[in-house]
């Protein structure tokens, strides 16, 4: 007997069985199905399905035939508009050699809407009708609109944040204003809005919205601005520059997105050249010591009576021979030896006491930095060395063992002061890398910090032209040495012991600083990774975006009509722009300048980049 339920308008029939047959040879059966209702009429628009895990087949009418049907479990399916549901038995033979087809015959009744009997039931069935229609109204009455939050972050054409101003307008009327990099207006009514976005120098935005019931949150794109990026061009591409006036001119800068992918040589018939190959050899013997020997020191703290005597060993490119000095003074956190050799005044020793325990080391100590050091006053044989560092002091039969650096007592006294910040960087972002366990090559931000600590210190001024003897930053600005001479001789990730390339990384830790805070800075220096992996970590961007953002930085910080906090230093004002290249370079930044003309200009990137470049075109007044 068939258990029946109403469906709407449909009628279902499960029926599961078990047929037996088989392929390649054995039996097959076939499957008759015959639908009719009540009375034994055929229901020719019925529906039939038989399912089985790979297998599937529908057919259609009062009498069906499914053939050659396999051995194994089935659900018939038996649907017919304006019929009941019927779901029916499982038919297990189990055992059962099938030796004939299988007929099944199934019955579905009708659907019949019942009604009323008398006039009471009609008057009730009218009276439910009446209050569930009163109910329903009195439900929309009630029902609540709640109000909704709108988000709004701004971006320029380059995906950077961009700061503007907003209005909101619902129905053409106002409902509020806004500014920002990134807006939310809350408590909205649903409706149709119009968000008009404005920023000087950008294309002005109109953007039609609706709300409904739900919170939004939008990104958008303002076009237009004087600053175009283009990543991943290649040689022999073409960059259009639209809409350049006739009293405008294009700064375009041209640089390889392949950076630290080259080994730099030396001319040391030069002597510029032969002192910056000391710096790198002594920064990269650090990299090799440090995956060597690691946090395995023989240094520790100073132990020493004033006027005591030592020798110290220095190396022969900065001074031939050993040193002996005598410890002239004792401050809370610094020893500080003199040259047998070199008459020092005493004023000039107490200046460097005082200056490193009330300035220098409250300025730069770390958890792992060093709380002592040992300063050795010596005159160089070469006055263009200030100072130096080299982590085999700090190791057993390697160096001095001792937590020190070296100062040159020949050059002037705010030399010193700064060169003992730089130096006391480079000892403590050493002793850091070893705890962290970071054995990559880091010295390029190793540069960057020590050099950008001297400006922390107050020793260097960003803005001034000159060399440290009178608080310049000449590592930016000088015409011959100074990376904004020389952009397309630096690759930012390969420290080559330059001066340029001092300006370059120092600058880029200022950038990074503006940008993101000091605690990326700090997470740099304390992790085990790669300085890059650790930027884009932090910052959620790739490094060469930040890269561009930096090269774009160092022409539009000194443009006023490029006020984008992107594009600019907010601690300093940058006193000149980078000079424009002679001879094109794969290794740094190229920059080259086009005249406007009224016209649409193009320009094609010459031959000998390489395929993986990026292009900024900076437009500015004449």
């Amino acid at each position: 007997m068939l258990n029946r339920k109403r469906i709407c308008l449909l009628a279902v029939l499960v029926l599961s069985l078990v047929l037996t047959g088989c392929f390649g040879g054995e039996d097959v059966a076939d499957l008759i199905v015959q639908v009719e209702d009540q009375a034994g009429n055929p229901i020719e628009e019925a529906e039939v399905t038989i399912l089985k895990n790979g297998y599937e087949g529908t057919e259609q009418g009062s009498n069906v035939q499914f053939g050659e049907i396999p051995e194994g479990e089935y659900d018939l399916e038996v649907r017919a508009d304006g019929y009941e549901t019927s779901e029916g038995e499982e038919v297990y033979r189990e055992g059962f050699v099938l030796e004939e087809d299988l007929i099944i015959d199934v019955e579905l009744e009708k659907i019949v809407e019942k009604e009323p009997t008398d006039e009471t039931e009609k008057e009730e069935k009218e009276v439910v009708d009446e209050d569930e229609e009163e109910e329903e109204e009195k439900d929309e009455k009630e029902e609540v609109i709640e109000p909704v939050d709108l988000s709004l972050e701004f971006f320029d054409r380059n995906q950077n944040e961009l700061e503007a101003e907003v209005s909101l307008k619902l129905d053409g009327e106002l409902k509020d204003e806004a500014s920002g990099v990134e807006v939310i207006f809350e408590d909205l009514e649903p409706g149709d809005y119009t968000i008009e976005v404005e920023r000087d120098g950008y294309d002005k935005l109109n953007r039609e919205i609706t709300l409904a019931e739900e919170d939004k949150q939008l990104n958008l794109d303002i076009e237009g601005g004087a600053v175009q990026q283009h990543l991943f061009v290649e040689e022999g591409d073409e960059i259009v520059i639209e809409d350049l006036a006739a009293d405008e001119e294009a700064i375009i800068g041209i640089f390889n997105l392949n950076l630290g992918d080259y080994e730099p040589t030396f001319d040391l018939d030069n002597e510029l050249e032969r002192l910056a190959k000391v710096e790198y050899d002594v920064r990269m013997r650090g990299v090799e010591l440090a995956k060597e020997y690691g946090t395995d020191f023989a240094a520790s703290s100073p132990d020493y009576s004033l006027g005591e005597a030592r020798e110290f060993k220095i190396s022969d490119d900065v001074k031939e021979g050993t040193i002996t000095a005598n410890l002239e003074a004792i401050g809370e956190h610094i020893y500080v030896f003199v040259d047998q050799n070199d008459d020092i005044d005493s004023k000039e020793v107490e200046q460097l006491v005082e200056e490193f325990d009330t300035n220098i080391y409250p300025a730069l100590v770390r958890e792992e930095g060093a709380d002592e050091v040992v300063v050795v006053l010596s005159e160089f044989d070469s006055p263009y060395i200030t100072s130096y560092f080299d982590a085999a002091d700090l190791y057993a039969e390697q160096g001095n063992e001792e937590f020190m650096f070296y100062l040159n007592s020949a050059r002037e006294e705010n030399t010193i002061l700064s060169s003992a910040v730089r130096q006391y960087q480079h000892l403590n972002f050493y002793l850091e890398k070893v705890a962290a366990g970071r054995d990559v090559n880091d010295v390029w931000i190793d540069e960057g910090l020590a050099h950008a600590a001297q400006i922390l210190a107050g020793y260097i001024d960003n803005e001034q032209e000159g060399w440290s003897d009178e608080a310049g930053n000449g590592w930016l600005y000088d015409e011959d040495f100074g990376y904004l001479s020389n952009t397309e001789k630096v690759d930012l990730l390969i420290h080559d012991g330059s001066l340029h390339f001092s300006g370059a990384a120092s600058l880029f830790i200022g950038y990074l600083y503006d940008q993101y805070g000091p605690t990326l800075i700090k997470s740099i220096v304390v992790a085990e990774e790669d300085p890059v992996t650790v930027i884009e970590e932090y910052t959620g961007h790739d490094f060469v975006r930040i890269y561009t953002n930096w090269i774009t930085t160092n022409v539009a910080d000194a443009i006023p009509e490029i006020d984008n906090r992107k594009y600019n230093y907010s601690a300093f004002d940058l006193q000149d722009i980078p000079g424009f290249s002679e001879e094109f370079s794969p290794l740094g930044v190229n920059y080259i300048e086009v005249e406007g003309t009224e016209e649409t200009t193009s320009f094609e990137i010459p031959s000998g980049f390489g395929d993986d470049l990026g292009v900024v075109v900076i437009k500015r007044k004449k």
